[in-house]
This record gives structure tokens, C-alpha cells and sequence, in this order.
């Protein structure tokens, strides 16, 4: 019963760590810029070569995996919202291994930050 009741701990504190935030700040006014599909919506890993504008910084914390299938309409919406037409990323990796009972433990949490755009041309 002990081992159980271990085992369910455990998991609702991997469960809670494992909770992504995508937060959307803009640079200017709400309203200056009308809102975007979000559907049509560009996410690049690189700076484009297209004349662009940097309208707000994105925060992604807690990914769920690189493709971040589970953010990504999270993060559609917020930027949409601010007008934008694209986001450009960049990933890191923060791993930490820790001492379970069953042996070492390695939990790994991605997260991203990067700028909001809006083309120029």
C-alpha cells in the first residue's frame, strides 16, 4: 500500500511540472494592429529574409515535445490576436537527473522563446 500510495505522489508531481504556459507580450497598443487568421499563421526557427517588424516577444514554457502539437494552437491564438504573421523560435533543452527509488530519474522540459512579426511587404 505504502509503494501505491508512493507511486501516485510521484506521478501527480510529474503530472503538475509537465503543465506548458505560452505567453504573448506586445510591444504596442492592443488595437494598433488588426488581428491575424491564425490558421495563416507562419512558425519559423530562422530569421526570415521577407522585410518584417518585430511586434511582441513569445514565451513558451514546459513543452510538450520540439513539435509542440499541443501549444500550438494556444500559440495561434495569442498571436493572432496582436496582428501577427509569424513567429520565430528558438528551442532549448533542460534536462535534470535526480535519485528515484526505482534508480535515476531524467526529466527533460523544452521551452522556447522568440519574436512575434509582421511582414512589411
Amino acid at each position: 500500500m505504502k509503494h501505491k500510495l508512493l507511486a501516485v505522489f510521484g506521478a501527480i508531481i510529474i503530472l503538475s511540472g509537465c503543465a506548458s504556459a505560452v505567453k504573448v507580450a506586445s510591444r504596442y497598443p492592443e488595437g494598433k494592429f488588426l488581428p491575424t487568421d491564425p490558421s495563416s499563421l507562419t512558425i519559423l526557427t530562422k530569421t526570415p529574409e521577407r522585410k518584417f517588424i518585430t511586434i511582441g516577444e513569445v514565451t513558451l514554457r514546459g513543452v510538450s515535445d520540439p513539435l509542440f502539437a499541443r501549444e500550438e494552437r494556444k500559440l495561434r491564438e495569442e498571436v493572432s490576436k496582436i496582428g501577427g504573421d509569424a513567429v520565430i523560435l528558438a528551442f532549448s533543452e533542460k534536462c535534470e537527473e535526480r535519485l528515484a527509488p526505482a534508480g535515476i530519474s531524467r526529466s527533460c522540459e523544452v521551452n522556447a522563446e522568440g519574436k512575434v512579426i509582421k511582414f512589411q511587404d
